[in-house]
C-alpha cells in the first residue's frame, strides 16, 4: 500500500477554469507556479504539491462553493514544469455553497483554510478535515443519484444515459473516496475504467447532460411571456429584426446572466445552446462574443470547413487557439439540432427559435400574439435613456395587463424601489402595502396565525401581509415587497404558492370554527361565498410587485423554480457610458440639478461613478446622494468613506487595491493611507499598497 497522501483545496475563478467545459479534458494547466511563488502564502505550499494527491476544487465568484473533486496529474517537482495540472473526477450537479457546510455537523472554520482570492490553495487538515468532507460528498452523490432517478421517470434524459451515469455515481459513492484515501496504481486503473464505462470520454456525452438541465430549466417556463420578453424581445431582434443582429447578442450575455445566476445557472453553460446565426450561417457563441468578433474572415472559413468536415483535424497546432473554439462551439451547436429534432419540444424550439431556423418574423403576427395592453410611462423623476425607457413602458404595460406578478432585478441604486411605487401607483392607485422581506419570514408574517386579543386575551386569527391585502368592504391592496430575496420563499409564501396559481386553498386556522380559505376571484361559486367572513377573495388583477438586488443574491436565499414560474422579470442595468453628455445631463434633469454639464466636478463625479462600475456594479441613486450632500473633489476622501466604500462589502482583497490604485494618482501619500486605513478598518483586512 502506498503511502497516503495530502489533499488539496484549490480555488478557482470560474471564468478561467470552467469546471463542466474541461471535464472531460485529460488534464487540465492549472497556476503558473513561477507567478504564484511571488505571493507568500502560495510559496510555501506550491513544491509540496505531488502527482496522485487529491483536491476539492472550490469555486469563486458570485455562486462559491465546492464544486468537483480530482487529482494532481503533475506537480513542479514531478518534471520540470511551471504548471501544476490537475484531472477533474466529479463534477457536482450542485454547488456546495460556505452556508451549507457551515449548517453542517462538525464543520470547523478551519477546514477552510485561506480561501480567498481565485488561486488560493492549501492543504485540507487530516484526517478530521478530510472526513468531513468525504461525508459532504457522499451525502450529495446520494442527493445526485435521487434526483438522477426523477429525470429518468420525467423523460429527461434517455434510459441508456441513465443507466451509465447511475453506475458512475454509486461506483463514486461506494468506491471513490476509498481509492482517495489509498491511491495505488490498480485503484487508479479501476477508477479510469469505470470512467470510460459510464461513457464519460465521448465528446458529446456532456454537451448533452448540459443541455437537458438546461431545457428543464427553460421548459419550466415555456408559457412565461415576461422571460420571452427578456431573452429576445429585448433585444429588438422582433421590431428592428436581423439588422441589429451584433448590437442586440453584445448586450445579450449581460441582460441573461444575472437572471440565471440566481439558480446558479452558469452563463458558460447557457451560451453553449443559445446560439445566433448571421447572414452567412457563422455560429456566434454569447459568452466568447468578443474573441468571436476578432475572429478573421480566414479563421472563420478555415472553422466551418473543418466543422462540414466533421472534426476531422489531424494536427490541432496548424489552427489558431480561436479558430479551434469556434469550431467546438459549432459542433456543439449540432449535436443540440440532432436533439431538439428527435425529442421535439415545442417550448424550447419557442425560445430558441433563432438558434435554429432565423427567419424574419412578420410583425403584424406579433401584433396579434400579445394584443392591447394599457400604456405605462416611466416617471420623470426616474431617468433611462431612450431605447430602455421605450422597452421598459412595454414591458411593465404587457406584463401586468396579462396578469403577471413583476420581480424587478438590478444593481443597487437603479430606481427598482422607486419604480416598483410607480407602477402600482399607475395602475392601481394609493392602496398598496409596502413591506422589505427578511430572512426570518414564515407564514405567520405573511398568511397569518392565531394571536390573543389586546382587550380580551382571547386567541383569535390575525391576518399576515398577504391577506391584509384583501380586507372585507375595503379596497384590495396590491404588495410591495422589497429585497423579495432575502426572505426563504418556500417557508414564507407557504400556502400561498397555490393561490398564485390559480387555485383555492383552505388554511389550517379557523374563523368561527369555520376552516379560513383563500379563494381566487374566478374561483368563486356562490355570492353567500363573496361574503363569507372566513374567506379572502384575490381578485384577478391584484399583483405582488417586487425588488431585487443583484449585488447580493448569491448569499441569499434562492428562489424556489415554483416561486419564479409565477413571476416575470424585469432588469434594469446601468447604463454602459455613464460619463456620456447626455446622460449626464439625463440623470441632472431627472434629479432637478441644472443641466448645464460645463461643470468639470459634476463631469468628474460621474467619471468616478464609472470607476466604481468596473469594480462593484452600483446604480446612479449614489451620484444624487453624494450631489445632495455636497460634491467638492477636495472633500473626495470624504465621500468615498460616506457614500462608496460601504458597497464594497465582499469585494476580494486584491480588486480593492486595484480600484485604490486605479483612483488616487492624485492623492497625496497621506491620503492614500487614509484610504487605506479605511478600508482596513472598515471591511476587518490587511491591505497593503505597492510602494
Amino acid at each position: 500500500m502506498e503511502k497516503k497522501l495530502t489533499k488539496w483545496f484549490f480555488q478557482h475563478d470560474p471564468e478561467e477554469y470552467s469546471l463542466r467545459r474541461d471535464a472531460d479534458q485529460s488534464e487540465i494547466q492549472w497556476w503558473n507556479a513561477k507567478t504564484i511563488t511571488e505571493k507568500p502564502r502560495f510559496k510555501k505550499y506550491v513544491k509540496k504539491v505531488k502527482k496522485g494527491e487529491y483536491c476539492i476544487f472550490w469555486q469563486s465568484g458570485r455562486n462559491s462553493g465546492i464544486a468537483g473533486y480530482g487529482r494532481i496529474v503533475k506537480g513542479i517537482n514531478d518534471e520540470p514544469s511551471d504548471q501544476i495540472h490537475v484531472k477533474y473526477h466529479h463534477i457536482l450537479d450542485k454547488i456546495i455553497t460556505k452556508e451549507e457546510l457551515q449548517h453542517t455537523k462538525g464543520f470547523q472554520l478551519e477546514y477552510l483554510g485561506d480561501l480567498g482570492t481565485p488561486g488560493t490553495y492549501f492543504p485540507i487538515p487530516q484526517p478530521d478535515g478530510w472526513n468531513f468532507f468525504k461525508k459532504i460528498f457522499k451525502k450529495e452523490l446520494g442527493m445526485e443519484i435521487e434526483v438522477l432517478k426523477e429525470k429518468r421517470e420525467e423523460k429527461i434524459i434517455s434510459d441508456d444515459l441513465y443507466s451509465n451515469l447511475l453506475e458512475w455515481k454509486q461506483y463514486l459513492l461506494r468506491d471513490g473516496v476509498r481509492i482517495w484515501d489509498n491511491h495505488t496504481s490498480q485503484a487508479e486503473n479501476e477508477f479510469q475504467k469505470m470512467r470510460e464505462k459510464a461513457n464519460f470520454k465521448e465528446s458529446g456525452n456532456l454537451s448533452h447532460i448540459q443541455f437537458k438541465k438546461l431545457f428543464e430549466y427553460m421548459r419550466r417556463f415555456s408559457n412565461n411571456v415576461g422571460l420571452q420578453d427578456k431573452l429576445f424581445r429585448d433585444l429588438d431582434f422582433f421590431n428592428k429584426k436581423l439588422r441589429k443582429l451584433y448590437y442586440g447578442e453584445m448586450e445579450f450575455p449581460e441582460r441573461v446572466e444575472d437572471f440565471l445566476s440566481i439558480k446558479g445557472i452558469a452563463i458558460h453553460t447557457l451560451s453553449q445552446f443559445l446560439v445566433i446565426f448571421n447572414s452567412k450561417k457563422y455560429p456566434i457563441i454569447t459568452r466568447p462574443m468578443k474573441e468571436m468578433l476578432n475572429l478573421s474572415e480566414h479563421e472563420k472559413e478555415v472553422a466551418l470547413s473543418l466543422a462540414l468536415d466533421h472534426w476531422s483535424i489531424e494536427d490541432p497546432n496548424k489552427y489558431s487557439p480561436m479558430t479551434l473554439r469556434f469550431l467546438r462551439d459549432f459542433m456543439v451547436m449540432k449535436e443540440i439540432k440532432e436533439l431538439l429534432q428527435i425529442e421535439k419540444y415545442d417550448s424550447i424550439n419557442k425560445l430558441l427559435w433563432m438558434a435554429y431556423d432565423v427567419e424574419e418574423e412578420e410583425e403584424e403576427e406579433i401584433d396579434d400574439e400579445f394584443g392591447e395592453f394599457e400604456p405605462y410611462s416611466i416617471p420623470k423623476f426616474l431617468y433611462f435613456d431612450a431605447k430602455t425607457k421605450e422597452k421598459l413602458q412595454y414591458q411593465i404595460g404587457n406584463l401586468i395587463s396579462k396578469d403577471y406578478h413583476i420581480i424587478l432585478i438590478g444593481p443597487p441604486g437603479t430606481g427598482k424601489t422607486k419604480l416598483a411605487k410607480d407602477i402600482i401607483k399607475n395602475f392601481h392607485g394609493e392602496d398598496y402595502i409596502i413591506t422589505t422581506a427578511t430572512s426570518d419570514w414564515t407564514t405567520t408574517e405573511t398568511i397569518g396565525s392565531y394571536f390573543p386579543e389586546e382587550d380580551s386575551g382571547d386567541i383569535s386569527f390575525k391576518p399576515g401581509l398577504f391577506l391584509q391585502c384583501f380586507s372585507k368592504n375595503k379596497p384590495t391592496k396590491w404588495l410591495l415587497i422589497d429585497e423579495i430575496n432575502r426572505a426563504d420563499i418556500d417557508k414564507a409564501f407557504g400556502y400561498f404558492f397555490t393561490v398564485l396559481s390559480g387555485d383555492r386553498v383552505i388554511l389550517p386556522f379557523t374563523k368561527s370554527k369555520i376552516p379560513i380559505e383563500i379563494i381566487p376571484e374566478e374561483e368563486l361559486t356562490s355570492e353567500d361565498q363573496k361574503n363569507a367572513e372566513n374567506v379572502y377573495i384575490v381578485p384577478k388583477n391584484w399583483k405582488i410587485i417586487a425588488t431585487m438586488n443583484t449585488f447580493d443574491k448569491s448569499s441569499l436565499y434562492e428562489m424556489s423554480y415554483a416561486f419564479m414560474r409565477r413571476f416575470a422579470f424585469i432588469y434594469l442595468d446601468i447604463p454602459k457610458n455613464v460619463d456620456n453628455p447626455d446622460i449626464i445631463q439625463g440623470y441632472l434633469k431627472a434629479w432637478g440639478y441644472e443641466t448645464d454639464i460645463d461643470d468639470s466636478e459634476t463631469e468628474n463625479l460621474f467619471q468616478l461613478w464609472k470607476v466604481i462600475n468596473e469594480y462593484r456594479k452600483i446604480g446612479p441613486a449614489v451620484i444624487k446622494d453624494i450631489l445632495d450632500y455636497g460634491f467638492y473633489e477636495e472633500d473626495l476622501i470624504d465621500i468615498l468613506k460616506l457614500f462608496i466604500i460601504p458597497q464594497f462589502e465582499g469585494l476580494e482583497e486584491e480588486r480593492i487595491i486595484v480600484f485604490i490604485l486605479h483612483l488616487n494618482r492624485s492623492f497625496n501619500s497621506v491620503e492614500k493611507a487614509e484610504l487605506v486605513n479605511y478600508f482596513n478598518e472598515y471591511f476587518d483586512l490587511t491591505i497593503t499598497l505597492p510602494d
